[in-house]
């Protein structure tokens, strides 16, 4: 989709804004929250990142990539268990 190509050319703000436009009309999306997640990670809003990457491995705790995007968060805010997840 659009917000995954934003993702893949490191167009961070769009990413967010078309994850943004998902989460209005549904507000548990997984797939929002997590490139809202990914994106905001690009953006180096790690708290806001994080948050939504936590709601994606409640949602969905067999995403794999959930846990990897969470994990890199967690490493970047200095958290010593990012290697757990």
């Amino acid at each position: 989709n659009r917000a995954t190509a934003h993702i893949l050319l490191r167009d961070f703000p769009a990413a967010a804004a078309d994850a943004e436009a998902v989460l209005a009309l549904d507000q548990g999306s997984v797939e929002g929250l997590y490139i809202r997640g990914v994106a905001r990670t690009g953006l180096e809003k790690f708290p806001d990142a994080l948050a939504d990457l936590d709601a994606v491995v409640r949602k969905a705790p067999a995403l794999a990539a959930g846990w990897a995007a969470r994990g890199n968060v967690k490493y970047h805010l200095g958290d010593p268990t990012a290697p757990d997840d």
